[in-house]
Parts: C-alpha cells; sequence; structure tokens
C-alpha cells in the first residue's frame, strides 16, 4: 500500500522525468475533486494526500540511503494540488459551475509549479 500511494499508483515510475508524470497526473484528480466538492474537497485531499504520503515515504525510504527516490512523487502531487488552490478557491468563492476547470488556469498553476 505504501508502494500504491508514495508512487501515486505507480505514475512515480514513468520516465523520462517522474517528478513532472506526477504532477501532470494530479491535474485531472484535482478536477474531480474540485467537481465533487468545490475547494474544500481539494483542500481536504490535499491535507490527506500530505499525510497519507510522508506515512507512505517513510515506510518507502525505511532503511535505505536514499530518502528522496525519483519514483516517490505524492509530494508532487500534494505540491501540485497546492498550486492550483487559487484556481479551484476562486472558483468556489464566485460560485462557478463546480465542473469548470478552465483551461488556461490549471496550465499556468502546471507551469508555475
Amino acid at each position: 500500500m505504501s508502494k500504491l500511494i508514495a508512487t501515486f499508483f505507480y505514475v512515480g515510475y514513468l520516465r523520462p522525468a517522474p517528478g513532472t508524470w506526477g504532477s501532470a497526473a494530479a491535474i485531472p484528480v484535482a478536477w474531480v475533486l474540485h467537481g465533487l466538492g468545490g475547494f474544500p474537497a481539494l483542500l481536504l485531499a490535499t491535507v490527506v494526500v500530505f499525510f497519507a504520503g510522508w506515512w507512505a515515504t517513510v515506510g518507502e525510504t525505511a532503511g535505505k540511503e536514499n530518502h528522496d527516490p525519483s519514483e516517490i512523487v505524492i509530494d508532487e502531487v500534494a505540491g501540485q494540488w497546492i498550486a492550483l488552490f487559487p484556481l479551484s478557491g476562486g472558483l468556489w468563492w464566485t460560485g462557478a459551475d463546480p465542473w469548470v476547470f478552465p483551461y488556461p488556469g490549471w496550465v499556468v498553476g502546471f507551469l508555475m509549479f
């Protein structure tokens, strides 16, 4: 279970640039979370992913010399979701349709992260 979480369902094994793949894979999940529950859902999921990722990373790196292997991308997922907070929060605050996650917003969030 810790490997599944730490690699974000094995996305961390994609090459090249597993961190970038992890960030990219986080965007559609953020869109679904935002669609289902708006900004509060994305915020809550980010907190859950942070703590689950912490647990999973500790388990996956225990007894190993490298404490930040490239296949562990759960931190990129949490970071990407935080980068999408302004988009999700702004949409939620204005009362926009929860399934709207406009094109330029998530691209800017991805590039800025």
